[in-house]
């Protein structure tokens, strides 16, 4: 019961956390930039023309030949590839064809139903690590090393691989450590085990 009263409460810490961070905290980081108007709609129509549908998009594109070329011409346009990918620019675009309402609601719902499930994995951790029996200290770092593992292995890994800029891998990677860390100070008080009277 206390792993659930935990998990709750760590998913609605990590909730607020997210929301005081992105509305509050955020722009100095410098993470991520807006166009003027005017950019705007020329970079929009030029996206209409071209995108045949929504998804995520990259460039340069990798040649989507198969074996059926002779060697010369799959060559060829490989090497074309490369000189592009080492000429840039290189670039990802997240494309959505359809408008959306400004902060619908089932954004909030879907986004805490998100933290809770990973609260409730993290709390699923501290018991099976035995931390639940021990000091508040270990009940803490499991949260938090959830937090920096979870940051390394998605924010981290597209800033090496899909390079997604260092102010923008570093706004996200503090909103989750520290999200994570507010978290763990709440979950780790919580669950204990039944017979400690505190940690």
């Amino acid at each position: 019961m206390r792993a659930i009263v935990g998990a709750v409460a760590g998913a609605i810490v990590v909730f607020v956390w997210s929301a005081v961070f992105w509305m509050l905290l955020s722009n100095p980081f410098g993470g991520l930039k807006s166009l003027e108007p005017e950019q705007e709609q020329a970079v929009v129509s030029t996206l209409r023309d071209f995108m045949p549908e929504s998804g995520m998009y990259y460039f340069p594109g990798m040649p989507t030949h198969g074996k059926d070329l002779p060697d010369a011409e799959a060559k060829t346009l490989n090497d074309d590839w490369m000189a592009r990918h080492e000429a840039g620019p290189i670039g990802m675009i997240q494309y959505i064809d359809q408008g959306k309402p400004v902060m619908e609601p089932i954004l909030f719902m879907r986004g805490f139903a998100i933290n809770l499930v990973s609260t409730i994995l993290v709390s699923v951790l501290i018991v099976l690590t035995g931390a639940r029996g021990g000091r508040y200290a270990q009940r803490l770092a499991v949260v938090v090393l959830f937090g920096v593992a979870a940051t390394m292995t998605t924010h981290i890994i597209d800033w090496n691989w899909m390079y997604t800029p260092t102010e923008f891998t570093a706004m996200l990677a503090f909103d989750t450590i520290v999200g994570w860390t507010l978290a763990g100070l709440v979950m780790a008080a919580i669950i204990t085990s039944p017979k400690q009277k505190s940690a």
